[in-house]
């Protein structure tokens, strides 16, 4: 349990969402019953890692897709008529 927390805890401020879920999902070390039967078992360094490379992808997604006002400003190309302001056309059409 202490190499996997230690590789967690080392991820960084971005990673602070996907920690608190993780945490919620995961233990880190293995719950037991009364009896001393684990009915939880601890989170593997693999699980870990691979949770965290998943993450990190999920990331990069996001910081690529461009953003909306982008996407609003391509949609409508650059059609701006400068006499009455309108979207669907240029002056000289105006």
């Amino acid at each position: 349990p202490h190499l996997v927390n230690r590789f967690l805890t080392s991820l960084g401020p971005e990673f602070a969402t996907f920690l608190s879920a993780f945490y919620q999902v995961n233990s880190l070390i293995p719950e037991r019953n009364n009896e001393g039967a684990i009915t939880r078992k601890a989170v593997t360094f693999d699980t870990a890692v691979m949770a965290a490379e998943k993450e990190e992808q999920s990331q990069q997604l996001i910081d690529a897709a461009p953003a909306p006002v982008a996407l609003a400003a391509n949609f409508g190309g650059n059609k701006l008529c400068t006499h009455c302001r309108g979207t669907t056309h240029k002056k000289h059409n105006c």
